[in-house]
């Protein structure tokens, strides 16, 4: 079975208070529903393995992908995959040029690396 025949289970990152960022950043939308509804759109599509390729997905480095909400007012969603069929959402972003700015991919990066710290630690 190819991976874009399956379903995914797709979850927000939580960090260290228990907070989600990317719910607050969807919050943040309050004056623009419509890029909100749209990112929360992207979301959901991820749990649906036929859309994790291009052009739909992209491939950042560093196990990070990104989902792309286009538009005037354009949207990045950045994602890994944690364990068998999860994907943590674990930033999102309005997106005002073509290159991701390393702030927002290292901010990405980060919560990805707390998530598995403290997915092992669990494990353990």
């Amino acid at each position: 079975m190819s991976p874009h025949e399956v379903t995914y289970e797709v979850v927000f990152y939580v960090d260290e208070n228990g907070t989600k960022p990317v719910a607050v950043f969807l919050r943040s939308l309050a004056n623009n529903p419509n890029l909100a509804d749209r990112i929360k759109s992207a979301i959901r599509r991820l749990e649906d393995g036929r859309w994790h390729r291009q052009p739909e997905t992209k491939s950042l480095g560093s196990g990070l992908y990104e989902v792309r909400v286009l538009g005037s007012d354009g949207a990045r969603v950045l994602f890994f995959y944690s364990a068998q069929r999860l994907v943590v959402v674990v930033h999102a972003f309005q997106k005002k040029s073509q290159k991701i700015p390393e702030r927002e991919f290292m901010t990405a990066l980060e919560r990805k690396r707390q998530h598995q710290q403290r997915a092992e630690v669990q494990g353990a």
